[in-house]
This record gives structure tokens, sequence and C-alpha cells, in this order.
């Protein structure tokens, strides 16, 4: 059955949507929770008020009852409205909370990791020996501690490495990256230049920046139209049985994968 690129895009921007919406909900889910239990304290504590008062019944019968009692009473009674303010707050604080958390904890992760671990391979071989006080300088400064080629595929990696984390491509690791990609309105990345010719001439999908991905010829036969997901999701078989492969698992759950999509006239 031929790929159906659309399809994949949809399913992609959908999936990316839960990823960042979830977070919010969550919270937003939890802050109603601790809404109700408060809305429900203070009730309880307004009748335990009412039934402790020792006021005798001909005095009450008067209308003659202490501002505490009152207050409690006014409180019972106002239970439902309390209960929605409370559940209200506490949704949008809790939701607006979970999301910020979500947002700001992913670029503080990616801050490490872009800086210790290049994106051009999963191997880990390159950080061992390295020092501790370097790799914190490293954080400190943005800068990294591996090299970069700076050729067109080593910028555009850079680039969707960073956005992963919600985090601004360097300007030092990808000085003249808008000769070789762009990002559309819609998020979606698309090759220029040597990169997207790469597309036209290969005759399988091993492409620089995407490795392996998914082509499709148009229905005219003149182009060909080329998807692919940037993440650390474990490929169909891996298993989470090496530290490498435990590591992809726990960033696939923080980062946001990249969509490259576009097509390649075959003229």
């Amino acid at each position: 059955m031929p790929a159906n690129i659309p399809k994949m895009i949809a399913q992609a921007n959908r999936a990316n949507t839960i990823k960042r919406v979830a977070p919010g909900v969550a919270g937003a889910i939890a802050g109603v929770g601790v809404g109700v239990v408060r809305a429900l304290k203070k009730r309880n504590a307004a009748k335990a008020i009412i039934k402790s008062d020792r006021t005798p019944k001909i005095i009450k019968d008067l209308g003659f009852k202490s501002n505490r009692v009152r207050e409690a009473e006014q409180h019972v009674k106002g239970f439902k409205k309390n209960l929605v303010k409370n559940t209200t707050v506490g949704a949008v604080i809790g939701g607006a909370s979970a999301t910020a958390t979500a947002h700001y904890g992913r670029k503080g992760i990616g801050r490490v990791v872009t800086n210790i671990k290049s994106p051009y391979t999963y191997d880990q071989q390159a950080l061992k020996g390295t020092k501790i006080k370097d790799m914190w300088n490293a954080v400190k400064t943005d800068t990294p501690l591996y090299k970069s080629t700076m050729k067109p595929a080593a910028q555009a990696r850079e680039v969707l490495y960073r956005e992963m984390f919600d985090l601004k491509p360097r300007k030092s690791m990808a000085p003249d990256i808008d000769k070789h990609m762009t990002k559309g309105k819609d998020g979606t990345f698309q090759f220029k230049g040597m990169l997207k010719d790469r597309i036209r001439t290969e005759k399988a999908p091993n492409h620089l920046v995407m490795a392996g991905y998914t082509r499709q010829p148009s229905k005219s036969g003149k182009s060909i139209n080329y998807f692919d997901l940037w993440d650390f999701k474990l490929n169909k078989g891996e298993k989470v049985n090496k530290p490498v492969n435990a590591a992809r698992y726990i960033m696939d759950k923080v980062t946001i994968p990249k969509i490259q999509t576009g097509s390649v006239s075959l003229a």
C-alpha cells in the first residue's frame, strides 16, 4: 500500500498537539480536584462551627447570632458558588502551572542535552572521559562540547535538535541555515539546495539529515513527495535494554518531534 503522506503529517501534528496539551489538561484536572477538596473542607468547617454554637435557642429565635455563626451559615448556603469558584481557579492555575513546567522543563533538559550530546549519532562514546567541569561550562555558556562540520546537513540537524526542546538554534552552529532549510508557518521543515537535490537523485531513502524516510512519487510522476519525523523514538524491534535506548525512550517522552516534508521536482 502506498504511503499516505498527508495522513502521516496529520497524525504527527495530532500527536505533537497532544504532547503539548496533555500536561495542561492533567494539571487542570488535578486543580479541579484540589478545588473540590478545598470547597468541601470549608463547608465542613462552617457546619462544625454552626453545630458547636452553644447560644440558647430562645436567643437564636430572636435573631441574635454571633458574626462567626452568621458567616458560617452564609458559607454553607453559598457552597455551590464557592465550589464553582474554587474548581475554576484550581483548573486555571493547575493547567497553566503544568503547561509552564513542561515547557520550561523541556527547555532546561534541552539546554543540557544539546550541549553535551551531538545530534549526529546515538553513540555515547564521545562523552567518556569528559570532565564534569567541562560539561557544566558547556551548559552554562550554551557552547557544545562537540564540534560541527558546518556542512548543510550538520546545520539542519542543529536546528531540528534544538527545536525539539523548544530552544532556538545557535547562530554559531547554523550560520547560513536559510540556504539549506526553511520552516513553514505550520511548523514543518522543508529542505533547500543540496539537501533537496539529494532527495531528487538518490534511488533509496538514505538522506544526510533524515536517514531513512518516506518518499512517494506524485500522481503526475513529475515530483517526489517526502516525509520524515525527527525524533528519539525507538524503531520497531528496538527494546529498552541498553543505556542508549533507555535514554532515547526518556527523551522521546520529553521532546516534540519535528516534521520534514515537501515536494521535489524531478524535472
